[in-house]
């Protein structure tokens, strides 16, 4: 998951669902600080952000969640789930001037 030869913070970066925020909570956990080069580090400090991660609702995990809870909605029929069905904005946004892009036929 996490290469040797990246910075260990923008990889952690790269993963869906993970924050600067909340990658600084990681390391202010384990007592480490962004700011200094990963080789300081110990190994068992590392390990322990890594199952950390794992453990967690991130990348595959975060985006299966978010699928099964659109198809969901979409099959209880609830006017998101129509919005979401139809490729128009949710959450309230207009479409008479805006939202046009999602709306148009693609070749």
């Amino acid at each position: 998951m996490l290469k040797n030869n990246k910075n260990y913070y923008n990889e952690l970066l790269d993963i869906n669902g993970l924050g600067k925020k909340h990658i600084s909570n990681l390391y202010a956990k384990y007592g480490l600080n962004t700011k200094f080069a990963e080789k300081k580090y110990k190994k068992k400090h590392l390990m322990l952000i890594k199952q950390n991660v794992k453990k967690g609702w991130f990348d595959k995990k975060l985006a299966e969640n978010v699928k099964n809870n659109i198809k969901f909605l979409i099959k209880i029929k609830t006017y998101k789930g129509t919005r979401h069905k139809l490729k128009y904005p949710v959450r309230g946004q207009r479409t008479h001037t805006n939202g046009k892009t999602t709306k148009k036929i693609k070749y």
